[in-house]
C-alpha cells in the first residue's frame, strides 16, 4: 500500500490513503471495506503515467484476499512454531479448495433438487390421557346415545359429537336423523392435527403438536380459512358514511377428519361434487 500524504501541510493526514487534493475527489457513499479507509487510490494521471493503465495501484482485491488466505486460516489451524503454523494453514487452504472445487462441479444445486411432497391425509391424530396411557380420539361410541352426543370432542376440539355429525351429514346430503347417526356410526373416523393437501400445502389446527414454539402460551397454531363466496353488504366507515363493501366469511380449523368405509352407507350415493376427493373409499 502507497503512503500518501496530503499536500496541505497545515493538516494531519486522517489516513494512509488521503488524496492529494480536492480535485481528485470522486464522491461516492462513504462506504469502504477497511470501515472509514478507502483502499482504491485516485491518482488516475500518476497511475496511467507510471503503469499504462488505471488498476495496477488497486489494493482492494489484493486486501479482501488476504481475509480468506491469511485471517480465515489463522482461526481455523494450531498456533505452534512458525514453520508449523505455516505449514497447516497452507494445508487448510490446499483442502479448502479442494473441496470447494469438488462441490461447484459435482454436487447439485439446493435450490434445484426436487422434493418429494408428503402424502397428502391427516396426521397426528387426536389422543387423550387415560389410565392406560394415551388412547386416541375415535367415533366408535353408540352415536344415538343423548349422553355420547353431547361429548366434546377432546380439549383442543371442543366441538360435541352432535354438532359434527349433523355437519357430516349435511356434507353427504343426508337428514339429521337418528337412522343416519347409525349409518355414520359404520364408518371409520380419524380425527387429526394436520392435514397434508394434495396440492403440497399444509394445514394446522393445534394447541400442542405443533413443532415450532410460538409463544409462552404454548405451541399452538390455528389456521383461519376464506369461505367461498364474497356478499356485498352494507358498511359503516370511520367517518359515519355509509357504503357497500363485498365481504367474505372466515373461519379456524378446529380439527381434520378422513371418512374411511363410504361404501358401507346404505342406500345412500356419495354426492357428485364429492366423487372426485374420494379415494380408496375414503
Amino acid at each position: 500500500m502507497y503512503r500518501i500524504w496530503s499536500n496541505r501541510p497545515h493538516l494531519q493526514p486522517e489516513t494512509e490513503t488521503d488524496d492529494t487534493c480536492d480535485e481528485n475527489d470522486v464522491g461516492g457513499l462513504g462506504k469502504y471495506s477497511h470501515k472509514d479507509t478507502g483502499l482504491i487510490h485516485q491518482h488516475y494521471v500518476e497511475q496511467v503515467v507510471s503503469a499504462g493503465c488505471f488498476n495496477v495501484h488497486c489494493t482492494e482485491s489484493a486486501e479482501a484476499k488476504h481475509k480468506t488466505c491469511m485471517r480465515l486460516p489463522a482461526k481455523r489451524v494450531r498456533h505452534g512454531r512458525q514453520n508449523d503454523t505455516h505449514a497447516s494453514m497452507t494445508a487448510y487452504m490446499c483442502r479448502r479448495e479442494l473441496f470447494r472445487s469438488i462441490q461447484i462441479s459435482h454436487m447439485p444445486d439446493p435450490d434445484k433438487r426436487t422434493r418429494c411432497p408428503p402424502k397428502p391425509g391427516v396426521r397426528l391424530p387426536l389422543s387423550q390421557s387415560t389410565r392406560w396411557g394415551p388412547q386416541m380420539v375415535t367415533m366408535n361410541v353408540d352415536l344415538t346415545s343423548p349422553d355420547a352426543q353431547r361429548l366434546f370432542l377432546h380439549p383442543g376440539a371442543r366441538i360435541a359429537r352432535v354438532e359434527l355429525l349433523d355437519l357430516v351429514c349435511g356434507v353427504l346430503g343426508m337428514a339429521k336423523s337418528v337412522a343416519s347417526y347409525r349409518a355414520l356410526q359404520r364408518l371409520s373416523w380419524v380425527l387429526g392435527q394436520k392435514l397434508c393437501s394434495p396440492s403440497g400445502i399444509t394445514y394446522w389446527s393445534t394447541d400442542s403438536e405443533y413443532n415450532v414454539f410460538r409463544n409462552s402460551a404454548g405451541q399452538a397454531r390455528r389456521d383461519c380459512l376464506l369461505l367461498s363466496g364474497t356478499e356485498n353488504i352494507p358498511v359503516t366507515l370511520p367517518n359515519g358514511h355509509v357504503v357497500t363493501r363485498r365481504t367474505a366469511m372466515c373461519c379456524q380449523a378446529v380439527c381434520f377428519i378422513t371418512l374411511g368405509n363410504l361404501s358401507l352407507l346404505p342406500h345412500h350415493a356419495i354426492p357428485a361434487r364429492l366423487q372426485s376427493e374420494v379415494n380408496e373409499g375414503s
